[in-house]
């Protein structure tokens, strides 16, 4: 049992709904001082001088978009030049709003990460701390598909996977910090309230409210419980589903389940790095779609992210060769982009490709480049979010965000607007990449590159759904990668250099046991994957091998799901 009396807090969105709740509550179990973040001021500054008259000097309210780096870092030397420490951070800050998915995707998760590394820093044992507890704030929409909010289900199933990553028992040996994660359901908190939700999806944004209030909401009161609950037992790495107002759940047991049905060895001994291990993970090809229609790639108008190297070059070259009509390549490396571009077309014919030196996390390039493709081809019948970076030290995590999520999640939405068949277009197909490290519990090196990439695996089950693909016939399908013969995992980089180096010793064994597969094997994953797969499916390219894993996916959701039943 951990206790709370004496202990100094911060908690971000603390001013009103779920937050606000947690304050009291902490309040009530004898905390030494909270502190809380939030944006909303006059809310604030008068909660601080109400619980301020009943407890004591013990609360400080500081306004704070925690999205603003500034802002937030700020925030945290505030406290620690008052307190000298903090010993319980609750990341509670976070919005519900397809609508704006880049805001939401800073806030929920980029600004959630932010803050639990620097309280990582501030806290752990192992660079003069005193040890502490960080609880990171998921959803239900985590271990659902939760289609009516794919972009929020998302961020929050990233949340679930860096915070579980960041938590495991290693790491918290070694650091002192307890990582819990809460996955609330749905609690009755503007949040959910009917003029706050908003989607891209108009029927969507209808239909949230009907479909929200059958998942028996409870109180903000009874989630800030089941909170403190969490807090005293959850060992760190742990998973907690608090919901309908009965106590606090520890389903961690749950979660590991489901993530070991992608757990296989390919080899009878496992890798070890200062008690950090690593699992080579496998699956049975699945055939079960070895009946059903095959799509083909003639003369489809293709756009591929990420295009000029690796993986990404390896599916353009392919895809040329399946006699696609046309292939944007965006990317960032305009060296190589114009040499694919006049190499390709030397072979192919000169109207068959063309080079867009683009950054996917700007706007303005993204539209610029499907504007282009639409205007001088009429339609797109594929895009294939491969961009990707590895890089998540302090200073570049933020950047692998909006890279690895926030601009699949654009690009995704650019896709199914000039593509959805109610709405004018002929249907299509998006392809966004995933990872292995998305499908296996066990992230012991990139945490915050794990999360991005459940997030893209949630995100794109959710919108890839069935009910909405008969809708719009856009198909939209997650392809997880193994192990690569790329440059990336060599730049991989992490926030603690221990575990850049424990990286880098993985990398070798893996080239030692011959682990890494070619750029041509995940391409043929790609387009097999193209070829065969249904909405919603996900498929793993691995060790040479090309899987459609979806039922072993949906039946890991399954274990969740039921376990949010009992």
């Amino acid at each position: 049992m951990f206790d709370l009396k004496d202990k100094v807090v911060l908690v971000t969105g603390g001013a009103d709904g779920i937050g606000a709740s947690a304050v009291r509550a902490f309040l009530d179990e004898g905390i030494k001082h909270v502190t809380i973040l939030d944006i909303s001021e006059q809310i604030g500054i008068a909660f601080e001088e109400e619980l301020n008259k009943k407890y004591g000097n013990k609360v400080l309210f500081i306004t704070c978009d925690i999205s603003q780096e500034d802002q937030l870092l700020n925030a945290f030397k505030t406290v620690i030049k008052e307190q000298g420490y903090i010993d319980v951070i609750i990341n509670n800050a976070g919005i519900f709003n397809d609508k704006i998915y880049a805001r939401q995707i800073d806030i929920n998760l980029t600004a959630l990460t932010r803050s639990t590394l620097q309280a990582w820093e501030l806290m752990r044992k192992d660079a003069g701390g005193r040890g502490g507890t960080v609880i990171n704030i998921s959803s239900i929409s985590a271990v659902i598909n939760f289609n009516v909010a794919p972009a929020y289900s998302a961020t929050k199933a990233a949340v679930l996977k860096f915070s579980t990553s960041l938590g495991d028992e290693p790491h918290y040996l070694r650091t002192g910090v307890r990582i819990i994660t809460i996955c609330f359901g749905v609690t009755i908190t503007k949040l959910v309230e009917r003029s706050g939700i908003h989607s891209f999806d108009r029927v969507i944004a209808e239909k949230t409210p009907v479909a929200l209030n059958k998942l028996n909401p409870q109180t903000a009161e009874q989630a800030a419980r089941g909170l403190v609950e969490a807090y005293k037992e959850g060992n760190s790495g742990s998973v907690w589903w608090v919901s309908s107002g009965k106590p606090a759940l520890d389903i961690t047991d749950k979660y590991k389940q489901s993530t070991e049905l992608f757990n296989e060895f390919l080899q009878s001994h496992t890798l070890l790095r200062t008690n950090l291990f690593i699992r080579l993970y496998d699956l049975i090809l699945n055939k079960n779609s070895a009946n059903r229609a095959m799509y083909t790639l003639l003369d489809k108008v293709v756009i591929v992210t990420g295009g000029a190297n690796g993986i990404g070059e390896a599916v353009v070259r392919d895809l040329m060769e399946q006699g696609t009509k046309f292939v944007a390549v965006l990317d960032v490396d305009a060296i190589s982009g114009i040499a694919l571009e006049e190499e390709l077309s030397n072979k192919h014919g000169r109207n068959k490709i063309k080079f867009f030196e683009c950054d996917v996390t700007s706007e303005e390039n993204l539209s610029n480049a499907y504007k282009t493709v639409i205007r001088d081809n009429g339609c797109i019948d594929l895009v294939v979010n491969n961009a990707a970076v590895d890089n998540e030290d302090y200073d570049s995590f933020k950047n692998l965000i909006e890279i690895n999520y926030t601009a699949v999640v654009s690009s995704t939405l650019k896709a199914l607007q000039a593509m959805r068949t109610d709405e004018g277009g002929k249907g299509g197909t998006v392809i966004n990449v995933s990872s292995i490290i998305a499908l296996c519990q066990e992230s012991p090196c990139l945490f915050v590159y794990a999360g991005s990439k459940s997030a893209i695996l949630q995100f794109s089950n959710c919108i890839g759904r069935q009910e909405y693909f008969s809708k719009t016939g856009v198909r939209v399908i997650t392809v997880c990668f193994g192990l690569t013969d790329t440059e990336l995992p060599e730049k991989g980089k992490s926030f603690d250099i221990d575990i850049t180096r424990q990286m880098k010793a993985l990398l070798q064994d893996f080239e030692k046991y011959g682990q890494k597969q070619s750029p041509k094997m995940a391409s043929k994953g790609i387009i097999e994957a193209y070829q065969k797969g249904e909405s919603g499916s996900t498929w793993l390219v691995n060790n040479n091998k090309v899987s459609n894993i979806t039922s072993k996916v949906n039946e890991a959701y399954g274990i969740l799901s039921n376990a949010m039943c009992e």
